[in-house]
C-alpha cells in the first residue's frame, strides 16, 4: 500500500527559515523527492530529499524520513554546501497537505559545519492519488476473446 493520498503537493514552508516546497512522488512507491527553496534575512539556500513514508494511521497520517544534499550562499560566510537528513510527519486532509519537520544540514563546505533546522510546511495537493475501488470490477461482466478459426 502507498504511504501517502497525494502523487505532487507544493506550498510555503515556515521555521527557522521561509520558503518554497515541493513534493513528487517517484515510481508509484511510497518514495518521493521533495525540493525546498529557503531564504532568511542572511542566506538563501537549496534542498532535494528523497524521502521515505510510512502510513501510521490509513493513508492520510504518515511519518517519513530521507535524506538529500544542499547548497546556497551565506552573507557572512559565503557559499556553502553539504548533507541533508530529514525526519517528520505529515497529514493530508482533502487537498491540504500539513508537515513538521526537523532538518538539520550538516555542511561540508563554508558556514558552521552544522546548522538545525525545524519547520512546519502547508501544501496544497496538485495531483491527488486516484482511489481504488473494491467493488467496482467485482461484478463488471468479463469480455471474452474470440479466435476465427480456418
Amino acid at each position: 500500500m502507498l504511504g501517502q493520498s497525494y502523487i505532487t503537493a507544493f506550498g510555503f514552508r515556515a521555521g527557522s527559515d521561509y520558503g518554497l516546497t515541493l513534493n513528487q512522488r517517484i515510481f508509484n512507491t511510497k518514495l518521493t523527492v521533495e525540493g525546498i527553496l529557503q531564504t532568511s534575512k542572511y542566506k538563501y539556500s537549496g534542498t532535494i530529499l528523497l524521502e521515505q513514508h510510512r502510513r501510521l494511521i490509513g493513508k492520510r497520517l504518515n511519518f517519513f524520513y530521507g535524506i538529500g544534499g544542499h547548497t546556497g550562499n551565506d552573507l557572512a560566510f559565503g557559499p556553502f554546501y553539504g548533507v541533508t537528513p530529514i525526519v517528520g510527519m505529515e497529514l493530508t486532509v482533502a487537498r491540504l497537505n500539513i508537515t513538521i519537520d526537523y532538518k538539520p544540514a550538516i555542511n561540508l563546505y563554508g558556514r558552521e559545519w552544522a546548522y538545525h533546522d525545524s519547520a512546519f510546511s502547508i501544501r496544497y495537493v496538485l495531483i491527488k492519488q486516484p482511489k481504488k475501488h473494491f467493488f467496482r470490477n467485482l461484478f463488471k461482466k468479463k469480455s471474452s476473446t474470440h479466435y476465427l478459426q480456418r
